[in-house]
């Protein structure tokens, strides 16, 4: 695709130049005070904001042409992961290491892999270097951060509620502590038309860590982690995707959750649970896939062959890295 600097004559609208003439100046400020390294000489400064410019114009320009939407994901990264200690003592979970990258740098990396360049990571324990992070290195990528204020005193419900007003379009809710190859999420969003899906997978034993999920049909009958071992039909990996009337339905959920003062106790799925007896959630299963939670210290060997998958499919679709490995990324893959 040929993209035409700012002012030119073509078929685009005035506000579209606008929003082109915006966007410059938005990440020429962002190449001189966030994500480049002072070391790099102002040739090569220049030459990557201009690359920056032009893969988001091709971005915008592929929304507009083949209607491609601007898929948007927070992912839930406020806790500090205690049962990682004494690897979470000084840093949050979610900027543990595995492989020479952090959890949320992986995940960051797949989900712009598919084309989606809007992240928000809700941040608490450790906040200050979630932001330096994305600061320093992820600000390219879409990545902006929501601080919630009371994660030392609640559990993952209560950041959802703190985000709601993130939840106003197609959205993807996303566990800080799950990675996945990029397949798991073109799955998801190739899977069902509902306007709230929960991504599972299964396997033949479940523990009691596990969220477990009850399924008929592929309709969400129960979520939780005390079911029935016999009904269980598979486990939730921490991916929810909100579409259509969906996040209005998860707000106003959330909205009635908090008024109950257990509420800050509570896990969001807990709502979701609530929804499915009442409305219909689809379930989403991406069994075989790579994927894997970051709970325990064991956990850090169970994500080797998950990153591997990332890398490999970054270099088959021709992603590089830039800047020490924190760079330009060339997504091929579609956000719907």
């Amino acid at each position: 695709m040929t993209v035409l600097p700012v002012g030119e004559k073509c078929s685009c609208t005035p506000s579209t130049l606008c929003f082109f003439a915006s966007l410059r100046l938005a990440l020429e400020q962002k190449a001189i005070s966030g994500w480049t390294p002072a070391s790099k000489k102002q040739e090569e400064i220049d030459f990557y904001r201009e690359k920056t410019y032009i893969k988001y114009t091709q971005h915008f320009m592929e929304t507009l042409f083949f209607g491609v939407s601007l898929m948007k994901v927070i992912i839930l990264s406020a806790g500090q992961g205690k049962r990682l200690l004494p690897l979470t003592s000084r840093k949050p979970k979610c900027l543990i290491d595995i492989n020479g990258k952090s959890v949320l740098e992986w995940q960051v990396e797949t989900l712009a892999g598919a084309g989606i360049h809007d992240i928000v990571v809700v941040t608490g324990y450790g906040a200050e270097k979630v932001q330096e992070l994305v600061q320093r290195h992820l600000g390219y990528y879409g990545v902006r951060t929501h601080f919630n204020p009371d994660y030392a005193t609640s559990d993952n419900l209560i950041s959802c509620w703190k985000a709601r007003d993130e939840m106003k379009g197609d959205f993807i809710l996303l566990n800080g502590d799950t990675l996945f190859e990029p397949a798991v999420i073109e799955t998801l969003l190739d899977c069902t038309r509902a306007p709230i899906t929960v991504t599972v997978s299964s396997k033949e034993k479940y523990d009691s860590d596990d969220m477990k999920v009850i399924s008929q049909g592929g309709r969400l009958a129960k979520i939780g982690k005390d079911l029935p071992l016999g009904a269980v039909s598979a486990e939730s990996i921490g991916m929810i995707y909100f579409r259509d009337k969906g996040p209005e339905i998860f707000r106003n959920a959330l909205d009635k959750a908090v008024q109950d003062p257990e509420s800050k106790n509570r896990w969001y799925l807990s709502v979701i649970d609530s929804i499915a007896q009442e409305q219909t959630v689809m379930t989403c299963s991406i069994t075989g896939l790579k994927w894997c939670e970051i709970d325990y210290p064991k956990d850090l060997k169970l994500a080797e062959p998950v990153v591997a998958a990332i890398e490999m499919h970054a270099r088959k679709h021709g992603v590089h890295d830039a800047f020490n490995g924190h760079g330009l990324m060339h997504a091929h893959g579609r956000a719907r």
